[in-house]
């Protein structure tokens, strides 16, 4: 699995979480446990992985470099689009703490999501490591400030107090303005199509920028199978795993999006 269907994963439970209160929902804890012990392994290869690469850069040649540069992108993405779903599910964890629902889910979010931004800064302390090709950090830069702002979009949606909210996202500012807008949304179906809105339009534009390479298929696979156990999607018919991805709908939504897309991303083309 390419890291960028857990973004899709992320909308999903940004979605369900408003439900959370509404159902006689049990957590699978046994999930919550495997959602940490798979990402502690993804962790580890990450960190090995930047590792070796920082190791190979010091005795590279100009040449040479370009080529690692090359090679460890697709770590780097996928460090950046995995961390979508891990504030996510972070912020749904402190939803759940908070509102008394669950206790067990919100420390596990929190201790994965405190090891991804130790990874992730990592990441972008890599960025400005002399001698890395000006296309590459442009591009990765590009990339991560999107997926900054689509994180801030997707935390918005959540139904939970904004000071513990603050905590996961980017841009304060901007995350309060998208709470104030999503509460304009008064119906189910208006917040439902703003989803489909949003996932859709996320994977167009993911699909046209990162890389088709996915660099840990299998754990990002058992990261996926894992949350979307805690979630239990029997319970919400209508919100099963990956709708988005089949149906014909969502296809004519992609095209529609265009706009919205535009007005998201609008700092993008100046940065």
């Amino acid at each position: 699995m390419h890291a960028r269907w857990l973004v899709e994963i992320a909308t999903l439970f940004v979605v369900q979480s408003r439900h959370f209160s509404d159902v006689d929902l049990q957590l699978q804890t046994s999930s919550c446990h495997r959602y940490w012990a798979v990402s502690r392994q993804r962790f580890e290869r990450w960190q090995n992985r930047l590792t070796t690469h920082r190791e190979q850069l010091e005795s590279a040649g100009a040449s040479r470099r370009v080529i690692l540069w090359r090679e460890i992108r697709p770590t780097l993405e996928e460090v950046f689009l995995s961390d979508v779903l891990t504030r996510v599910i972070a912020a749904v964890g402190a939803k759940l703490e908070s509102d008394g629902i669950d206790a067990d889910m919100g420390p596990i979010a929190q201790s994965v999501f405190a090891t991804h931004e130790d990874i992730r800064h990592r990441c972008l302390r890599m960025l400005m490591t002399p001698g890395i090709p000006v296309e590459q950090a442009v591009d990765l830069n590009r990339i991560r400030f999107s997926l900054e702002k689509w994180t801030d979009t997707f935390l918005a949606q959540i139904s939970i107090r904004s000071n513990n909210l603050m905590p996961f996202c980017f841009d304060q500012d901007r995350t309060c303005e998208l709470i104030e807008e999503a509460a304009e949304r008064s119906s189910e179906q208006a917040k439902f199509v703003a989803w489909q809105l949003m996932s859709a339009s996320c994977q167009k534009w993911m699909s046209k920028f990162c890389t088709s390479i996915s660099v840990n298929p299998q754990l990002n696979q058992q990261i996926g199978e894992s949350t979307l156990a805690i979630l239990h999607p029997e319970r919400f018919p209508s919100l099963s795993p990956f709708p988005a991805l089949a149906s014909d709908r969502i296809k004519t939504l992609i095209d529609q999006a265009d706009l919205w897309v535009s007005k998201l991303l609008c700092a993008e083309s100046s940065s």
